[in-house]
């Protein structure tokens, strides 16, 4: 199973270095001094002992000579009560019979056999364990060359320890200042290099292709300040490239509404020729007998045929001239029936019957209608052309999970499966030559992309296709 590393800012990742390197220093600096000042501490100990053990034995050379014993005790006493760190202090003969010692009325007999010299050493030091677990250091030395006996010195161990601790916890000390010291500078120098990082992957994340670009301004006098002007190149590059592409869509969408009414712009002379055939002869009757009776008659005709031109030529204009999206709430059931209407004459011709099925539920919706009718003509307009022979066109709506969903179904030719990936691309078509851009599809796609919506479709050869149009219902959309 791969082991998912979660993600670290840079700051983050800046302090932790610097407090695993002071920790990993400090500690092995810790450890270190500990054992360098254990060892000095203890070669300075035996040698002090062993200063004091030889001193005395000599000084207890005369004395035991004479037999002096008192003088040899009082010797003994003097070396614990002169020096704190000796612990005990005895004299043993060649037997190891023990002639004099400082531990009182009892005298522990197991440190007798804990210390023993070699033959040819002149000193001998053994670490001594009481029954408290006491550590001592025992050092042993002989009295005029081993002929008088041996002097025994014993100095706690925990006098050693005490002092090693002590330099310890004052590294321990120094070393948690110094980690203070170093997140305290890591925090600020962090903030130092990332705090200019942070303002460009906000300004990276803020910024807005459709507005004025304010320059990011950074000075750092180093590569992060060279970053910035290289990101506000960038920004300039991309506004200039996004306003470029939006000028081509613009002028893509205009090729395609072009496009599109040129195919249906026959039939409309139809539906302009019969008002006009109409107006013609009821002008004529009315120059052949100019009565106010005529008149009245006529009137009402000529103003039905004058205000169905004005219908489709309006329809014409409003579908040809805007470029420029215009978000506000519509009816989208009066813009299909808008573009219906538009190619109504074609659909007349081709033999094709129209099915509708709205649902009425659905009263507005936002976008741009115009450009939403642009899609549902390059839709019909597709369907027409599938279907050569006539056959039947399906326009039903409905709305699912805030999203309100436009189908045009036929029944035509369908898409072959190798070329319905395709068919979104700008330029491809499968109709014959001169018979299409193939830009209708591609224009409908991005004007879709531009209301937050999708287009799909579905198709099966010699069955039918089928488009499916969907928009949300998100009314913050007008803002």
């Amino acid at each position: 199973m791969k082991i998912k590393i979660p993600r670290l800012n840079l700051r983050t990742k800046f302090i932790g270095a610097i407090l695993i390197v002071v920790v990993l220093f400090g500690s092995l600096n810790i450890f270190f001094n500990r054992q360098s000042t254990y060892k000095t501490l203890e070669n300075e100990l035996e040698k002090r002992s062993l200063f004091l053990a030889q001193n005395y034995a000599e000084r207890n050379t005369r004395l035991l000579l004479f037999e002096d014993m008192i003088s040899v005790q009082l010797l003994l006493d003097g070396v614990i009560k002169s020096n704190p760190d000796v612990s005990y202090a005895f004299i043993v003969d060649k037997q190891n019979n023990v002639i004099a010692h400082t531990f009182g009325n009892t005298f522990p007999v197991e440190l007798l056999n804990a210390n023993t010299i070699e033959q040819g050493e002149s000193y001998h030091f053994q670490l001594i364990a009481d029954e408290k677990n006491n550590l001592y250091r025992d050092v042993m030395v002989p009295i005029l060359d081993r002929k008088l006996g041996y002097f025994r010195l014993g100095i706690a161990e925990k006098n050693l320890a005490a002092i090693t601790n002590k330099v310890t916890l004052i590294i321990t000390g120094m070393v948690l200042g110094f980690l203070i010291i170093g997140i305290c500078g890591a925090f600020v120098f962090s903030y130092w290099i990332t705090n200019p990082i942070s303002k460009i992957v906000n300004a990276l994340e803020n910024i807005n292709l459709n507005e004025k670009f304010e320059p990011l301004r950074v000075q750092t006098k180093d590569e992060i300040d060279d970053l910035a002007n290289k990101f506000n190149e960038m920004a300039f590059r991309l506004q200039k490239t996004h306003a470029d592409l939006n000028k081509a869509q613009i002028k893509l969408i205009r090729t395609e509404k072009l496009a599109s009414v040129g195919t249906f712009v026959s039939g409309l002379t139809h539906e302009i020729s019969s008002p006009l055939a109409g107006l013609k002869n009821c002008l004529i009757r009315l120059k052949k007998n100019p009565q106010k009776e005529q008149f009245i008659r006529y009137y009402g005709l000529m103003m039905n045929a004058i205000q169905k031109i004005e219908n489709v030529v309006g329809g014409l204009l409003n579908f040809s001239r805007q470029d420029d999206y215009n978000f506000k709430p519509f009816n989208p059931h009066e813009t299909i029936n808008r573009a219906l209407a538009l190619v109504e004459y074609k659909l007349e011709k081709s033999g094709v019957e129209v099915e509708k099925n709205f649902d009425e539920k659905m009263k507005t919706c936002v976008g741009d209608s115009l450009h939403i009718e642009q899609v549902i003509i390059n839709l019909i307009l597709n369907a027409i052309d599938a279907m050569p022979r006539g056959g039947t066109l399906s326009v039903f709506s409905f709305c699912q999970d805030s999203v309100f969903s436009i189908v045009v179904k036929d029944t035509g030719t369908g898409i072959p499966s190798d070329c319905i990936n395709k068919i979104f691309d700008p330029f491809y078509t499968t109709k014959e030559p001169g018979k299409g851009t193939g830009l209708g599809l591609s224009v409908s796609y991005s004007i879709i992309q531009e209301h937050g919506g999708d287009i799909s479709v579905e198709s099966e050869v010699d069955k039918g296709t089928k488009f499916t149009v969907s928009l949300p219902l998100n009314q913050n959309r007008e803002e």
